[in-house]
């Protein structure tokens, strides 16, 4: 057996065992901490990558109609004008109570998230026949901040072949509007439907709309 007063003094093991501890140490207190955050991120969704949604589609059949409608700020727009944006074709009868005031926030928080974006519109179409200008300027001023958003009226009849034409007319419908909303590329192409209502609705409605406009910069530089 060996002298412990003469054997030489081996520190490895002590310091094998110390590393040991350490790394067991920050697993504890920070990889498996971080590793239950970036779960719970991903649960909610800020994690994820922008990648086109089921409903990403580009059918050449289904594209905007013409149509010249007035807006709240006192513009004149067609199709033609809206040929160069990516936008929202949104339907709204203005008595509408809570289930329109509900969809017109979701809608109003989608402007919010793609804000940056210039090349960006949301038309808002009146479909009540009895609702004329000032009910549209009224609900537009609520949303004054909000430049690309366009509360708009015009000739009913072709408003709603407006509605019929971007698709919407045959797909969900309550409360004497559509549930979804249509997003609509550079050429008028309907690219998608979505319940901006629904949280996943909403996160693929914005998710859709990066994913087009980051394109056309790319295509810029």
């Amino acid at each position: 057996m060996a002298d412990p007063e003469t054997e030489p003094y081996s520190p490895v093991p002590y310091r094998k065992g110390r590393v040991w501890r350490l790394i067991a140490a920050s697993l504890v207190l920070f990889v498996v901490p971080a590793t239950l955050i970036l779960g719970m991120m991903w649960g909610f969704g800020l994690l994820r990558a922008i990648e086109p949604s089921p409903v990403y589609i580009a059918d050449p059949a289904i594209s905007t109609g013409s149509f010249t409608v007035y807006s709240h700020q006192g513009d004149t727009l067609t199709e033609d004008v809206m040929r160069d944006k990516i936008w929202i074709a949104h339907f709204i009868r203005p008595g509408c109570e809570e289930p329109c005031i509900a969809q017109i926030r979701a809608v109003r928080d989608v402007q919010y998230a793609v804000s940056k974006y210039k090349h960006f519109r949301v038309l808002t179409f009146s479909l009540d026949p009895i609702a004329d200008r000032n009910a549209m300027w009224a609900i537009g001023r609520k949303f004054s901040n909000y430049p690309s958003w366009h509360f708009v009226y015009g000739d009913t009849a072709q408003i709603r072949q407006e509605m019929d034409q971007v698709g919407l007319a045959g797909r969900s419908f309550a409360f004497g509007r559509p549930d979804e909303v249509a997003l609509l590329d550079f050429e008028g192409k309907v690219r998608g439907y979505y319940n901006p209502v629904d949280s996943v609705g909403y996160r693929d409605l914005v998710n859709d709309i990066v994913l087009m406009l980051r394109h056309d910069d790319d295509k810029q530089r």
